[in-house]
């Protein structure tokens, strides 16, 4: 009988080791299990985010060069309206250049025509001289004959060299008149003359005038053509750039929501086996209300130095403003100001693949202290890449989890 109880004292004796031996060896695989995960959580979180990181500096590059373009658009569209305006001047001054040549053209072919008309009478003023003329000079001949060739008596009588010394007069004056007729004539047509000249020079500075508009709107519609092109190029690449940063951003976006997965996996890893993925130093501990537990850091993305506030209940993110005030505290105590909603915003579209903004942006200023919104222990704590430092909390005696992304490396 002792020999039985001696023996089922050694196998109950055995049994409890093994039973040890196989919690222990269980406790060491979990513990490395645990710790594998983390490691692994890290280093996927990390890759996470120096990919998120690229992304958001590419989509940064690309807005950018993007509004550079745009600008350069701008301008060029700007410059090209200028210098269409200027055409048009220069198109007017044309025109009136142009009446005002066919006016002095048509005023030279009229001064043509007046001193034609006026060298017309001139000759004829000048055949009519010059036949009164001979006929002066051949009666004085005559009348020398006929005292040469004539009695005593007849001249005497007088009668017909009375009558030829009437008519002598009277030939005199028509040459007189004519003479005065003539040099009236040449006074007009002199006076003709230099305005037709006038004209001629008028008329030469008006199509030089002409040319020069001409070559100045050329010159002026061959720039337009070139600001033009430029502005159309300039637009092209700005479309370019858009669709560039949109595919960068919308990459940026789906390691986003990997990230969340990951956080995802952490609250879920901790609420099935109660242990913490280790994913920082801090992990495991208490945070009180109010505690300021991080500083207002940038993500690095053109939104700026920000605060990212994200509530999620039963580890589903929800708008924090149904707990804000209420079973939450706002991260900051005074002096912020909120830079996008939860939910639909006009920026979620383009930056989260779900097209939701899973939290609040607070901003105060680079560096404000940020506040716990409620008690409770600290499930993540560390900086991933251009994400920043991310830091989680569950709220004592809720289901609530809250993050805070984007702050300062401490």
């Amino acid at each position: 009988m002792k020999d039985k109880i001696t023996k089922f004292i050694k196998y109950e004796a055995a049994f409890w080791v093994a039973i040890f031996l196989l919690f222990f060896v269980s406790a060491i695989a979990v513990n490395t299990i645990i710790k594998t995960t983390s490691v692994r959580a890290a280093e996927s979180l990390t890759e996470l985010q120096k990919k998120k990181k690229l992304e958001e500096e590419r989509a940064k590059k690309a807005k950018e060069l993007k509004e550079l373009k745009e600008k350069q658009a701008q301008a060029a569209v700007s410059q090209a309206q200028f210098l269409s305006t200027q055409i048009e001047q220069i198109k007017k001054q044309e025109e009136q250049t142009v009446s005002s040549i066919s006016s002095t053209e048509q005023e030279i072919t009229q001064l043509q025509g007046q001193i034609g008309d006026v060298e017309q009478q001139e000759a004829e003023q000048k055949r009519k001289t010059m036949e009164i003329a001979k006929i002066f000079f051949e009666q004085r001949r005559e009348l020398f004959i006929d005292s040469e060739n004539g009695s005593a008596l007849d001249v005497l009588a007088g009668g017909d060299i009375s009558e030829s010394f009437r008519h002598k007069n009277k030939i005199e004056a028509a040459l007189d008149l004519l003479r005065e007729r003539t040099s009236d004539l040449i006074v007009v047509r002199l006076d003709l003359g230099g305005k037709k000249e006038s004209a001629e020079d008028k008329y030469t500075q008006l199509t030089t005038l002409k040319d020069e508009q001409t070559r100045l709107r050329r010159a002026r519609q061959t720039s337009q053509n070139q600001y033009e092109r430029l502005a159309s190029q300039s637009q092209t690449q700005a479309e370019a750039y858009q669709t560039e940063m949109e595919k960068a951003l919308s990459t940026a976006a789906t390691y986003e929501s990997k990230i969340r997965e990951e956080l995802t996996r952490i609250i879920n890893a901790r609420k099935k086996s109660g242990a913490i993925p280790r994913t920082g130093a801090s992990v495991g501990q208490s945070v009180t209300k109010g505690e300021i537990i991080g500083h207002q850091g940038n993500t690095g993305y053109s939104f700026g130095s920000h605060l990212h506030f994200e509530v999620r209940e039963d580890n589903i993110a929800v708008n924090p403003r149904n707990h804000l005030g209420k079973t939450l505290d706002y991260p900051f105590d005074s002096e912020y100001r909120i830079t996008q909603e939860f939910g639909v915003t006009p920026y979620s579209k383009q930056l989260y693949s779900s097209g939701i903004h899973t939290g609040i942006d607070f901003a105060k200023y680079d560096g404000a202290n940020v506040q716990a919104a409620c008690s409770g222990e600290i499930i993540m704590d560390d900086v991933y890449g251009g994400y920043g430092r991310a830091f989680a909390h569950t709220c004592d005696n809720t289901d609530l989890v809250v993050l805070y992304g984007h702050l300062q490396p401490e």
